[in-house]
């Protein structure tokens, strides 16, 4: 997602923690802009075409060949061992070891092994935050829930307003709906920019909840700003956008919910679904006869960064897929693991990993990132509109330095199904251990560990999981991973 617009702080984050690859990348990324070459510094705040760049060369220098505008089409699975994957351009590749690094865990699920996608309930695995839940109290803090009274039915019909998916919830109950996805688009005000185009479908009708969350704010004399409909992260030359209220440029619904199990042609199309959103919701807030001139002045000053994502009209190349599959290993990653592992008093809870073997406790890197699930429907409760699926607790331990160890078992599929196929962003982890993990230096970190496992059984030619952990460890070390809190590097500073 480096690549597709994310500049936020899940990227800046613990910057200490970041060893190996991941350490490096941001490295080449300040050398890139300038920066020397003996340059101690990273830039954690690029504009995505610098950061694509950065990568391309690197892969070119490595003599790595990629293969773009291709997806997986078919896997083979022979003997407990991935042995042959067929891409969609017809090209046929024999595998010795895999690595599947999709965020949608394509080629674990063309292998037939098991996964999940959704919400758990809270009754199977003990998880407190499990399950269904509205984005209030201690689940959310109050993020991105409504915080004004918002009617969702039709006044004529008693139907469900566009964007409003469901009639109340079950809480704690399991759910097929995942937190939802948007563009990470570059949005600037330099004169430079490429104006916004219109949405090629538009609907003004579709907008009526976004109207009357503006009226009801309006009403409750609460001031709208920009950041009263999406949020903007400061990068090179302009500003990465992000959800965040109540109402914003996250569509909830089958865009996010059917993507992680869709064919490449089936994605394609959400993705033009996620761009007629994105443009038909700042389209509707342009001409809205809701907002103040000064606030419309400052929104219709804002374009699309006119060297990014040129070659796909300046927007992201995927919406930002927050969670897709998640494998179902030998062991799963839960919230109790992620409590355990990072000092956190919830109650207690079975841990995941109590009893798992001390291969897959192995620690391959540390994360930093806290509990965090973003809304996943728009919901009635009663007469009001409440959004449902977000939780956020822990940042202020995120805040307050405090790191967690990174197991083995995550990247592992079941032993007895596959021996050669390593995970890096479908983790075995349920919904809600997986919300720490989720963010782009871990998945690097994950990433590199995946790639010394594969290469480790690769000499010795043996399974993933027959690796020595000791050897693991070891080259790890010697790469510059960081493999505990007594390891960690100097805070490393940000030279955007």
């Amino acid at each position: 997602m480096l690549s597709a617009g994310m500049v936020d702080d899940s990227i800046r984050g613990r910057t200490e923690a970041y060893g190996g690859l991941a350490a490096e990348l941001f490295r080449r990324i300040a050398i890139a802009l300038g920066h020397s070459a003996n340059a101690t510094c990273g830039c954690f705040q690029a504009n995505p075409n610098t950061t694509e760049e950065v990568f391309l060369a690197w892969l070119d220098e490595e003599d790595i060949t990629v293969m773009t505008n291709t997806s997986l089409a078919e896997a083979t699975l022979t003997n407990k061992t991935v042995t042959k994957l067929r891409l969609s351009n017809g090209a046929s590749i024999d595998a010795g070891y895999v690595i599947d690094g999709t965020y949608e865990g394509d080629v674990a699920a063309a292998i037939g092994h098991p996964f999940s996608v959704g919400m758990e309930s809270q009754a199977s695995h003990g998880e407190t935050f499990a399950g269904q839940g509205l984005c209030e109290g201690n689940r959310s803090t109050g993020w991105q829930s409504f915080a004004v009274d918002v009617n969702p039915f039709d006044t004529k019909s008693d139907a469900l307003l566009p964007h409003v998916t469901a009639s109340n919830i079950t809480y704690g109950s399991a759910s097929a709906t995942i937190q939802s996805f948007n563009f990470r688009a570059c949005l600037t005000t330099q004169e430079r920019g490429v104006p916004l185009p219109s949405p090629t479908l538009y609907n003004e009708s579709e907008w009526q909840l976004l109207d009357r969350y503006i009226v009801a704010t309006k009403q409750a004399g609460k001031s709208l700003s920009l950041s009263t409909f999406f949020g903007c992260s400061s990068l090179a030359g302009g500003c990465d956008t992000n959800d965040g209220p109540a109402v914003s440029i996250n569509p909830m619904g089958a865009e996010t919910w059917n993507w992680p199990t869709a064919n490449q042609s089936l994605r394609v199309e959400y993705r033009r679904r996620f761009v007629n959103y994105f443009l038909g919701y700042l389209h509707h807030l342009n001409t809205s006869d809701l907002l103040g001139s000064a606030l419309k002045k400052e929104l219709a000053s804002h374009r699309l960064c006119s060297n990014t994502w040129t070659d796909v009209g300046h927007l992201p190349f995927i919406p930002y897929v927050r969670e897709g599959r998640r494998i179902r290993g030998d062991v799963l990653y839960t919230q109790n693991d992620w409590n355990h592992r990072a000092g956190e008093p919830l109650p207690a809870g079975p841990l995941g990993y109590a009893n798992a073997s001390t291969w897959q406790n192995t620690t391959i890197g540390l994360g930093f990132w806290f509990i965090d699930a973003h809304a996943s429907q728009a919901v009635a409760v009663g007469n009001k509109t409440q959004n449902a699926g977000c939780i956020q607790y822990g940042r202020s331990l995120m805040d307050a330095g405090v790191l967690h160890t990174l197991p083995l078992g995550l990247i592992a599929p079941q032993a007895a199904l596959v021996g050669n196929l390593g995970m890096v962003n479908a983790l075995s982890a349920t919904h809600v251990g997986y919300q720490p993990l989720r963010v782009e230096p871990t998945f690097m970190v994950i990433g590199e560990a995946v790639g010394a496992a594969i290469a480790l059984a690769l000499q010795s030619h043996s399974t993933l999981h027959d690796i020595p952990r000791e050897a693991l460890t070891g080259l790890l070390h010697d790469r510059g991973a960081v493999l505990s809190r007594a390891a960690l590097r100097p805070q490393v500073n940000n030279c955007c």
